[in-house]
């Protein structure tokens, strides 16, 4: 009977053993893999286990590392696949935690650095090719990237206050660098100016600066010909500019390329001064043009034998006549006093290309009952139009709800009786960058006509983070696409608790970056668990592990209870028998591996001499704690050996 009680014990026994595997609960491989039937120790040449199997396949240095330097505790669930669980971050979280963006399992060293800068918000262009990194990471030789501020005068600022010909910071140069130089020049020099404000074309090509600028300061120029060329206007003798009172636009007639070759004709171009009836009945521009800073105004009332008793006694006959200047040029037109047919006098005045139109071109059928609107000689043009079609689209056919006499383009088209009103910034957007020279099959769907914008941002990067390309989710039609929202951040990292109470404020987490925004509790609340006091996080070894105890609705009331959870240390046998955790938990990095044979009592000539009628006793903290779950010296297992 005795033995019979003995042979059930120690079934008992082995198979409360072979329930604690030291590996987990969760390693679904057979101990054959690794083991063999001579020594529990893994030796490779007989070790049939398959890592790729495990989800993490081993490359590169992973090849060849000891199965500890990952795996230091037994039970392999442990380990973690990110880098940053094993590699210590010596970028000091100046580049973020996804090391792969850099590196590879082969080696850290980093041989495309261009290329993944380029990927950055500031390519590397032109000079920048070949700078030093140090010169911008100042912080280089220890591996910290800080964000810089990608603006030139932040680097350049000594370039541009020790700048002398000319010296920048006394003219007040704009400190925006791009404004005058570019990033493919190869320096600071003169010929790497970029002069794009006013082209340095024609005469103005010239290669002396202090022609037009003092030395003391290059701003306050006007762009206005006369500011320079006033000297030049004065000393004209043919004609004489100053005493024919000419307008001090110079470009009205001449060009940039010479003063030569000017395009002015009056006779030609606007009514014959020196010839015919006029022909040296004037002395300056201004007998006719009264007001010189407007020479579309002119007077005939002002001059010879044009008073107005005298013109209205020659002018009794006629029907619609008016003592006005704009009557005069419109009955007589070449200054001849037998004029012509005037179209003001008319339900229909002649503007824009009308004016130069033959008369046959509309009074094909005589001169009586001719219709006065714009369909009525158009609808030609109206049913061939193509871009858009007018018919096929269902337009007005009253041309002057969209067009003028001056040309059929540009028009005012109303582009809020389409099923696609313009708003925010869309509302300043020249016609071609959506039409394109079409405006028929125009898609509304922004992410068609944003997509380089879409490719093209970094702070988020919508491509890598695969953002929805429907644009209007987190975007207005505002300018410079802010501000936006994002509704679908519980996608990315979900906001509950008080984060949730903090959506609105995004600026509290990214402060300006949606890059790099670190996705662990201690990467924004290292100061909430250094400043700890009940109890002292730091003093106590805490791991940094935020959310093993608390949860995002607060710091109070935490989850963590050891004695319940885990080990009586607060009460029964453990209490006051400890100071900080790293007594137990030895390893600082992984709280899951404890030892139970480091402190007190616990040396292993007492332990084997206690234990010595225990069968499978070994001497080690997870044998301890299979036997001592609540660290009490009996065990009522031990009471059925009795």
């Amino acid at each position: 009977m005795f033995r019979l009680s003995f042979i059930l014990n120690l079934v008992l026994l082995n198979l409360i053993f072979a329930q604690s595997s030291p590996h987990g609960t969760n390693l679904k491989f057979q101990c054959e893999d690794c083991h063999t039937e001579v020594s529990w120790n893994v030796l490779s040449s007989s070790m049939k286990f398959n890592h790729d199997l495990t989800g993490f396949r081993l490359t590169g240095q992973h090849k060849i590392v000891n199965c500890k330097s990952c795996h230091s505790s037994l039970k392999f669930e442990d380990a973690k696949n990110d880098c940053k669980s094993c590699h210590q971050d010596i970028h000091q979280n100046t580049l973020g935690v996804d090391c792969q963006r850099c590196h590879n399992s082969e080696t850290w060293l980093v041989k495309n650095i261009k290329e993944i800068h380029n990927q950055s918000r500031f390519p590397l262009i032109g000079v920048h090719q070949n700078v030093n990194c140090q010169s911008c990471h100042t912080s280089y030789r220890n591996l910290r990237f800080e964000i810089l501020d990608i603006n030139c005068y932040s680097c350049h600022k000594i370039d541009y206050e020790t700048a002398k010909n000319p010296d920048h910071k006394a003219a007040k140069f704009s400190t925006d660098c791009t404004e005058c130089h570019s990033f493919e020049s190869k320096g600071w020099g003169r010929g790497n100016f970029t002069h794009a404000f006013f082209p340095l074309t024609g005469g103005h090509q010239i290669q002396d600066c202090y022609s037009c600028h003092s030395r003391e300061s290059f701003s306050g120029l006007d762009k206005k010909c006369s500011s320079c060329h006033l000297v030049h206007y004065q000393q004209t003798k043919n004609p004489d500019h100053q005493k024919l009172g000419f307008s001090t636009d110079c470009e009205n007639c001449h060009k940039i390329t010479t003063w030569k070759d000017a395009t002015f004709d009056h006779d030609n171009s606007f009514f014959p001064i020196y010839s015919g009836k006029h022909r040296g009945k004037w002395n300056t521009c201004a007998d006719c043009h009264t007001n010189q800073s407007n020479y579309a105004e002119f007077s005939c009332l002002n001059c010879h034998e044009h008073n107005k008793t005298k013109m209205d006694e020659k002018h009794r006959s006629i029907n619609g006549y008016v003592y006005t200047s704009q009557a005069c040029l419109n009955c007589h037109p070449t200054g001849n006093k037998d004029g012509a047919f005037h179209h003001d006098l008319t339900q229909f005045t002649l503007t824009g290309a009308h004016i130069n139109l033959d008369c046959s071109s509309c009074h094909q059928s005589g001169f009586s009952n001719t219709p006065t609107e714009c369909q009525a000689c158009h609808m030609d043009d109206f049913n061939q139009t193509q871009n858009p079609n007018h018919q096929q689209i269902g337009m007005s056919n009253q041309c002057n709800s969209c067009h003028t006499t001056q040309a059929w383009i540009p028009s005012t088209f109303n582009h809020s009786n389409t099923n696609f009103p313009l708003t925010g910034a869309h509302t300043q957007t020249n016609c071609a960058n959506c039409h394109q020279g079409q405006t028929t099959g125009i898609s509304t769907n922004c992410f068609d006509c944003h997509q380089t914008q879409y490719n093209q941002s970094t702070n988020p990067n919508h491509s890598v983070l695969n953002l929805p390309t429907n644009c209007e989710q987190c975007h207005t039609t505002n300018p410079q696409w802010e501000p936006a929202s994002f509704p679908i951040h519980n996608n990315f990292y979900p906001l509950t608790g008080q984060h949730f109470v903090i959506r609105d404020n995004c600026v509290a987490c990214h402060n300006g970056n949606y890059t790099n925004t670190p996705d662990q509790c201690q990467g924004c609340h290292m100061g909430d668990f250094n400043g700890t006091t009940n109890p002292n996080h730091v003093a106590l070894q805490f791991p940094h592990q935020c959310d093993i105890c608390h949860t995002t609705n607060g710091w109070s009331p935490s989850t963590f209870n050891h004695d319940q959870q885990y080990f009586p240390i607060y009460s029964g046998k453990h209490r006051n028998k400890w100071a900080n955790c790293s007594i137990c938990h030895t390893n600082p990095s992984n709280f899951s591996v404890f030892s139970c044979i480091t402190c007190h009592e616990h040396n292993q000539n007492d332990m084997n001499r206690k234990h010595q009628n225990v069968s499978g006793y070994v001497y080690n903290s997870q044998a301890c704690y299979n036997c001592h779950p609540n660290g009490n010296g009996d065990l009522k297992l031990f009471r059925l050996m009795e």
